[in-house]
């Protein structure tokens, strides 16, 4: 994780880590979470460890060890492919991904079964561009798009 050099701008003031003790000692989460975002060096750190987080969650995806659902490419695999499958791994493996994902699409995890194809043609497309390897649901638009007689250069634009 990168850490944020230490510097005059990176302190936090006396006033500030005032209001900070004033909203913990209130117990409330979301007073405290509202006291962290209004310092803008705290909000900014914990910005960089949330996406550090889900860094890591990204790489353990990309693992052999712990095959992704979207390594599994082959033929066989490919004829037992369910979305569930990928939302299931989401939800497991990459969960603040998955939060980001329905938060901009403005829909609650029990409300996502109609759009789980667009979800995971989303994830599907951001671990391929981070793994060349994970390719599940590009080889299957692949075929698709082949036996359906495509042209050309409608293939190419899937890709």
């Amino acid at each position: 994780m990168k850490v944020l050099a230490t510097s005059e701008e990176n302190l936090v003031s006396a006033e500030d880590l005032t209001k900070l003790e004033e909203a913990i000692n209130t117990g409330i989460p979301t007073i405290i979470s509202t006291a962290i975002r209004s310092i803008e060096s705290l909000s900014r750190n914990f910005r960089e460890y949330l996406l550090h987080e889900l860094d890591n969650d990204c790489k353990n995806i990309c693992l052999r060890s712990e095959p992704s659902e979207l390594r599994k490419n082959k033929f066989f695999d490919m004829t037992g492919f369910e979305w569930q499958k990928l939302f299931s791994e989401m939800s497991n493996r990459c969960s603040f991904l998955l939060d980001v994902l329905l938060t901009v699409m403005n829909i609650t995890k029990e409300e996502c079964d109609e759009v789980m194809p667009r979800l995971g043609l989303c994830y599907a497309i951001l671990m391929q561009t981070r793994n060349r390897d994970l390719t599940l649901v590009q080889r299957l638009n692949t075929v698709l798009l082949t036996n359906g007689n495509a042209k050309k250069e409608v293939c190419k634009t899937f890709h």
